[in-house]
């Protein structure tokens, strides 16, 4: 009966992961489709232009990583089906909301003003939900999968929505009919509710916790922050990552977030079209990728040389964007950087995740986004702003140079850089304990 249940086991476990994975890349490509057709308005609205984008986005991102890093010890103790269907009613509301200024109801500084709001909501909720999610599917990943297939495993949802949104949202920009996004990406979110209620089965938690520690009180916020903090500042592995995705935060993406300003300093033929075609193509090169080793699921002990080493080459890729122009060239390196990028993600998660045991994940990776991704609202207000005073394209060379001499920088002063990876056993009590 033992070996019965043993091999039954990861099949009910991958049936657990794929009631609750398949569903949200509906989500996924929502919130995909719903960004790209905003970053567009705003660019092509008189009221707004490049600079307001960057600022827009800017705080949009640092809000959201702060909300993330508020609630991060409430979403790793709470019902997470509950709260994945109420984060998802949430942005749903948010995106039909968009057909305000869509159709032309508001119109100027205030038209300015309701994008922003709803930019700054949808990137909070969204946050949020991709944090729940990430957790939930780690949990409920067989547990002989490599961390790097896992990692791939939750990544694949942005690529495919990354992939897919820009191919119809590039059309339909190009009709004129973008109120037309708004109502897609609300029907997407509608349908993964109703697939989540029907199929998912998820656990509250990973034990039954005490009212006193599932209420939000500043005490408790700052009781999961140190105990997150003190997890990283002890693994020198995870303190050279956050320095590799600070830097790569710094330019990836507030460059694809900008997109539309740097295709009309490009002053190429059907924007439209070719701002969907080099979304497209990032996430297309994502996407292969991640089928590929998601398959072959390597694994690298060595996390911060590949990491390093990947920094470069995006770098190297992204400054011949800057001085060649040829269309071919550009959706090709595009393509390239996609590749380039999700193999960093995969190695840099498949790290995170062996270093950090379930209990305090969403809380240890709250912490990390948090220091991570608060260069993406720097990187997008100075990109913005710097890009409209001297040229974006210059602009963009001189953050990549901060780049690849912040990873020189690190290599140099980091320890962990070049340290061995091994997973860290589940039952590990004394650092997780508040």
């Amino acid at each position: 009966m033992s070996e019965e249940k043993a091999e039954d086991q990861p099949i009910e476990k991958i049936t657990s992961v794929l009631k609750v994975w398949l569903p949200s890349f509906l989500v996924f490509f929502s919130y995909s489709l719903t960004v790209f057709s905003l970053n567009w308005f705003i660019t092509q609205s008189p009221a707004g232009g490049g600079g307001v984008l960057g600022v827009i986005v800017g705080v949009s991102n640092l809000i959201a990583t702060v909300v993330v890093v508020m609630l991060s010890g409430l979403i790793d103790r709470i019902n997470r089906n509950r709260f994945l269907l109420f984060v998802q009613i949430l942005m749903f509301v948010e995106v039909i909301c968009l057909l305000i200024p869509y159709t032309g109801l508001v119109k100027d500084f205030i038209m300015i003003l309701v994008v922003a709001f709803i930019f700054i909501g949808l990137q909070s909720t969204f946050s949020l939900y991709s944090a729940a999610l990430e957790t939930t599917i780690a949990d409920l990943a067989p547990r002989g999968w490599p961390s790097n297939r896992t990692a791939l495993m939750i990544q694949l949802q942005p690529q495919v929505g990354r992939f897919v949104a820009p191919i119809l949202g590039g059309g339909v920009l190009a009709m004129g009919l973008i109120w037309l996004t708004s109502i897609v990406a609300g029907v997407a979110i509608l349908l993964t509710t109703g697939l989540l209620l029907l199929w998912a089965q998820i656990v509250s938690s990973s034990q039954p916790v005490p009212e006193s520690k599932s209420k939000l009180t500043f005490r408790t916020m700052w009781a999961d922050a140190r105990i997150a903090a003190r997890w990283i500042v002890t693994r020198p592995v995870l303190i050279f990552m956050l320095v590799i995705g600070f830097v790569t935060n710094l330019v990836i993406p507030p460059f694809y977030s900008l997109l539309p300003a740097f295709i009309t300093e490009m002053h190429l033929e059907n924007e439209a079209t070719f701002y969907g075609q080099f979304s497209g193509a990032f996430g297309a090169g994502m996407l292969i990728t991640s089928m590929i080793f998601m398959s072959l699921a390597k694994a690298t002990k060595r996390p911060g040389v590949v990491a390093a080493g990947l920094v470069l080459m995006i770098s190297i890729v992204l400054g011949l964007i800057t001085v060649i122009h040829n269309t071919v060239f550009l959706i090709t390196s595009s393509f390239v950087l996609g590749v380039l990028f999700i193999l960093l993600v995969m190695f840099g998660g498949g790290a995170w995740l062996d270093l950090t045991p379930s209990k305090i994940r969403v809380r240890v990776f709250s912490l990390k986004r948090l220091i991570a991704f608060v260069s993406i609202p720097l990187g997008s207000v100075l990109m913005g702003l710097g890009g409209a005073a001297i040229g974006y394209m210059t602009f963009l060379l001189i953050l990549l140079v901060v780049v690849v001499v912040g990873v020189g920088v690190a290599v140099l002063l980091c320890r962990g850089w070049n340290h061995e990876v091994s997973r860290v056993e589940e039952n590990l009590q004394a650092d997780t304990a508040s």
